[in-house]
């Protein structure tokens, strides 16, 4: 198997930064216990996986570009825990990111867009967070989440739905709770967003309360509470009872 970048199992607190590859099966793979690297700026296509993550730590993935690969532009696998994905954007792949029993790892100010498939692929996977991402025009799902999965939250995502799949939110194959709440629909409309969520457990997709504007996905916006509106007025108006001749 072709390998752009190989980090073996004694690969760590290394730096991979600024690489192109493309036409490998793995544009960069890092394998069983390679952890704590740091991996920025690379990009690929027309690999199979544009960054595999196999079983690794502590990793740091942060703006990588990985379109037109043809299975995922990131894949996490084999309990690849506490890593970090920010900044990057995946689109044109048949997933953006698939997880496979992985936990605890933070995906966040990404974008998975225009995927054959899912943006956001997750089996077997747990305790993940997904925050300030913006899922749009996947052509199946932006979110999907298979067998075995729990406990993953997404909060403070655009969650937008392909023009020819409108109701592909979000399929929930579980019957376990997920947080979905303070995510862009791109609708004011909860009806309409119940309708985008599906599957066995799609009761079980926790999406009140809802954002009614587009969330900002830049690292470090939308991190704060907004301060009052200073175009808004308190008027009260109290009546009086009439006393009584």
């Amino acid at each position: 198997i072709n390998h752009g970048i190989y980090l073996t199992s004694t690969a760590t607190n290394n730096t991979v930064s600024g690489n192109t590859t493309s036409s490998d099966f793995y544009g960069i793979f890092l394998e069983l216990g390679s952890d704590t690297n740091t991996v920025s700026g690379n990009s690929g296509s027309a690999n199979s996986y544009g960054i595999y993550v196999d079983a690794s730590i502590s990793n740091s993935i942060t703006g990588c570009t990985y379109n037109s690969n043809t299975i995922a532009g990131f894949y996490l696998i084999n309990g690849a825990s506490n890593n970090l994905i920010a900044s990057s954007a995946a689109s044109s792949n048949v997933y953006g990111i698939q997880m496979q029993s992985s936990e605890k790892n933070r995906i966040r100010n990404n974008s998975f867009n225009s995927n054959t498939q899912h943006g956001v692929y997750l089996s077997g996977t747990w305790n993940n967070t997904f925050h300030q991402n913006t899922m749009d025009s996947n052509g199946r799902y932006q979110v999907y989440i298979d067998a075995g999965t729990s406990s993953d939250t997404f909060q403070k995502n655009n969650i937008r739905t392909s023009p020819t799949n409108p109701d592909s939110g979000v399929l929930n194959a579980t019957a376990n709770v997920f947080d979905f709440t303070r995510n862009m629909w791109n609708t004011t409309d909860s009806a309409a967003i119940r309708n985008r969520i599906s599957g066995a457990g799609a009761a079980n997709i926790q999406f009140q309360p809802y954002r009614i504007g587009v969330v900002d996905t830049t690292a470090g916006a939308d991190t704060t509470a907004p301060g009052l509106p200073a175009s808004v007025a308190l008027v009260l108006t109290v009546t009086l009872p009439v006393p009584v001749p």
